[in-house]
């Protein structure tokens, strides 16, 4: 006797996934958000505050568009972002998806987890064709200083990564050349 209320079966099921519309890149009538006036509200919006760690993933998210051409919104590359499945980790995503216009929802915005904070890193592929283009490597000194701060430090914290140079916050390997 089962406790469900639904029939129970033993056995292989028929499961299958109908495929609706593949994630696209590009311009297309599918896009129609655009790059917030104001980044900093938009991660208030987002995530309820803005914090070190997404401001961290912000400033990655402008790299990406910066350095590889592309716009806000234009979902061209996959950014994945491996880190632990707890907080403040997981605020890099709300920052990543602020300066990118990425969603989870449209598959181009991804977290895989990793077992210790020392194996962080964003990974960005395009979305024609996988492959992997960039990684960065937050700075361990900077997730350091970032790790001891408590609920008051986060405005200062924040407006400190705002300002910082790039190369104090990440380092990036390049797999493909750059354009």
């Amino acid at each position: 006797m089962h406790d469900s209320p639904h029939e129970h079966q033993h056995g292989p099921m028929d499961l299958s996934v109908r495929v609706i519309r593949k994630a696209s890149s590009g311009s297309n009538e599918w896009n129609r958000g655009q790059d917030p006036a104001d980044w900093w509200q938009e991660l208030v919006n987002r995530h309820g505050h803005v914090g070190p760690w997404n401001v961290l993933g912000y400033r990655m998210g402008r790299f990406v568009l910066r350095e590889l051409g592309t716009s806000w919104g234009s979902h061209e590359y996959i950014v994945t972002a491996h880190i632990p499945a707890c907080t403040p980790y997981s605020c890099i995503l709300d920052g990543l998806a602020v300066a990118t216009g990425n969603s989870e929802g449209r598959l181009d915005l991804l977290w895989s987890e990793v077992a210790l904070p020392e194996f962080i890193h964003v990974s960005v592929r395009r979305a024609s064709d996988r492959k992997l283009v960039l990684v960065f490597e937050p700075c361990a000194e900077y997730l350091k200083r970032i790790s001891q701060g408590t609920v008051h430090d986060l405005e200062r914290q924040s407006r400190e990564c705002e300002k910082m140079p790039e190369e104090e916050l990440f380092r990036v390997r390049w797999i493909e050349p750059r354009r």
